[in-house]
């Protein structure tokens, strides 16, 4: 009953994108992405009642806001970014505390009278500001979260389309050599994030011989086994509190079968994965025994919601 309620209401809203939907069936959309779509169109027709939608600037990464707010006073901008917070203004609207979403650390106070018949925001979500720019707010010691941010009086807030992100780093569609991946922080990295890179590999007889070279103690691997090393980059982008805690135990070597390998730990290796700090990267080996001929895939945290899988089989840009 939800579902046909929906289409119905789609069907009386979407004409105003009607060149855009003219291939889709509504029909086979899911629950969920019907309501997506509605919020969306919502959005749409809630930005085109603006009287001029189009006149509102994009702050861009928000800095001149900071740096120069009485050459911009009274602007009409546009902004993207995630909510932080959100507070009842005195006067009964709301102050949304809103991160840019292109440039994280400028922090934008919003005063929203939102209508009643609008969505309600929560801290997390994504949206989009138009609004007027009235200058930094007052620094106060009483109210320090909402003190000396840059003011938008908001004109219409909406959620921001969800961004539709490739599907890279899977297993079915691991990294490739020499091809940087984002990692976002999450609880198992501690909220860590980091930049990956896997810049060279080595394994069989080469690989014996330098790892012999760094210890005579490394064992040998038996006849149907080699070695497999990997110099991993790694970049630890941001952290709480600056620290960024990693290590080899993060990682898991996994077979083409799809077995995973029992971890390696070298003796006196030249390199290592350690914790690091924010905007420190260096290059780390990573080693296993695997068996000979295999071609394993690097998973970085496996029990993770989102693991990044990388493919070391690719070929090496020199």
């Amino acid at each position: 009953m939800i579902k046909k309620f929906l289409i119905l209401c789609l069907l009386l809203i979407l004409p105003l994108c009607a060149s855009a939907m003219q291939d889709t069936d509504l029909s086979k959309m899911t629950l969920d992405e019907l309501k997506a779509l509605r919020n969306e169109a919502d959005a749409q027709m809630r930005i085109r009642q603006l009287p001029d939608e189009r006149g509102y600037l994009d702050v861009l990464d928000g800095e001149g806001y900071y740096r120069s707010p009485d050459d911009k006073m009274e602007d009409k901008v546009r902004l993207t970014g995630d909510i932080l917070s959100i507070q009842l203004s005195s006067h009964q609207s709301f102050y949304y505390l809103i991160s840019l979403k292109n440039n994280p650390r400028m922090i934008f106070l919003v005063d929203y009278d939102q209508p009643l018949d609008e969505h309600r925001f929560i801290p997390g979500d994504t949206v989009t500001v138009y609004g007027t720019f009235f200058g930094i707010s007052a620094y106060s010691n009483e109210a320090p979260i909402i003190s000396g941010k840059p003011c938008v009086q908001a004109d219409l807030v909406v959620l921001a389309p969800k961004e539709e992100k490739q599907l890279v780093a899977t297993r079915e569609n691991p990294v490739k050599n020499n091809v940087s991946v984002y990692y976002e922080g999450t609880v198992w990295s501690d909220y860590a994030d980091f930049e990956f890179e896997i810049t060279s590999v080595k394994r069989g007889s080469g690989a014996e011989k330098l790892v012999k070279g760094m210890s005579k103690y490394n064992i040998t691997p038996l006849k149907k086994q080699e070695y497999f090393l990997i110099w991993l980059r790694v970049k630890a982008v941001a952290a709480p509190n600056g620290r960024a805690p990693i290590s080899q135990q993060d990682f898991r070597f996994v077979s083409a079968d799809g077995r995973e390998y029992r971890q390696h730990f070298l003796i006196n290796p030249t390199s290592y994965l350690q914790t690091i700090y924010e905007g420190t990267e260096y290059v780390a080996i990573l080693s296993c025994i695997i068996d000979k001929g295999d071609e394993p895939l690097l998973v970085y945290q496996p029990q993770s919601a989102k693991p990044l899988w990388f493919d070391p089989n690719s070929e090496i840009i020199p």
